[in-house]
């Protein structure tokens, strides 16, 4: 058997680096980078030139054809590189006769990277006295899906709310998930609450039931996209009393008017028994328990009528 005696190489010998190698990778990426940060820059200033040029009526037209909203202001200026300002707000939709939002200020800013994946989406800014709302409208294809976190948003923002005697300075935080289509109601979910609330009540048969102070008010309820809104539930719990308050919603084109298929179920304290003697003597027929009651509420929202 031959041996073989000699140097034996290291596998890295022989393959090693060009010296230049490490050098040409580097500046490869950093060209890369660059390119990609123009072609950024470019589009950026492409659009901010495009949304100072076009038309405040343009840009409201294009709003409502894509979500069927309606916006009014008072004051309008465009803000660079990529958004809108409105002073005294008010939006409502093509079917129904009055806002369903009212602001003080609303900003909005275009998200330039959305674009770039054939989306849209709008970071949204809004304040009302001492309150504000924040999120974002994105546009993919036929649906525009808006999510809003409130704080501390003032009861007065949403006219429809005046129907309903909720207090004064009125403070509420939470979620708002909505979905636009087209010739569709909007459809999503609203969880907030509300808490120290003092001045609210409600009526029953004509007469007035005071709520207390101190009120906390918990509200969850789910739209269809064919008017119809779920009211899982609005909770009311004082010193008082509790009461809650579910069911269903069939929203008209004038809200007043809908027509309403609610649950009332009322749980006074007996702060509340000692001085509403009358007032409990009207819901006899509805008392299921010592201190429980339940109300079948029909009609409209203008024109509730109770029933068994």
């Amino acid at each position: 058997m031959k041996r073989f005696i000699g140097p034996v190489k290291r596998p890295s010998e022989g393959f090693k680096s060009h010296p230049n190698a490490l050098s040409i990778s580097w500046n490869f990426f950093s060209k890369t980078v660059k390119a990609i940060l123009l072609i950024l820059v470019i589009v950026v200033l492409f659009f901010a030139g495009l949304i100072l040029t076009v038309s405040k009526d343009f840009l409201k037209e294009k709003l409502r054809q894509s979500t069927g909203l309606i916006v009014s202001e008072e004051g309008f200026r465009k803000l660079f590189p990529l958004g809108v300002e409105l002073r005294q707000v008010s939006i409502m939709r093509e079917e129904f006769k009055r806002p369903i939002l009212t602001l003080d200020l609303l900003r909005a800013r275009l998200d330039i990277l959305y674009l770039l994946k054939g989306e849209a989406r709008v970071v949204v800014n809004g304040y009302k006295g001492a309150g504000n709302i924040q999120g974002d409208i994105l546009v993919k294809g036929k649906n525009n899906t808006v999510n809003l976190w409130i704080d501390a948003m003032e009861l007065n923002a949403v006219p429809y709310l005046d129907s309903f005697d909720l207090g004064r300075n009125v403070g509420l935080s939470g979620r708002i998930k909505m979905t636009f289509q087209k010739e569709k109601c909007p459809s999503g979910s609203v969880d907030v609450e509300g808490r120290n609330i003092n001045g609210a009540g409600f009526k029953i048969s004509g007469f007035p039931v005071p709520l207390g102070g101190g009120l906390k008010a918990t509200l969850s309820a789910e739209l269809k996209d064919d008017c119809n809104i779920h009211l899982k539930g609005l909770w009311l719990d004082s010193k008082d009393l509790s009461a809650n308050v579910n069911g269903y919603v069939f929203l008209a084109s004038q809200y007043t008017k809908s027509p309403i298929d609610l649950s009332l179920e009322i749980m006074p304290r007996a702060s509340f028994v000692t001085g509403n003697d009358f007032l409990l003597s009207i819901l006899t027929k509805y008392r299921k328990s010592s201190n429980y009651y339940l109300v079948k509420i029909k009609g409209s929202v203008e024109r509730p009528v109770l029933s068994n």
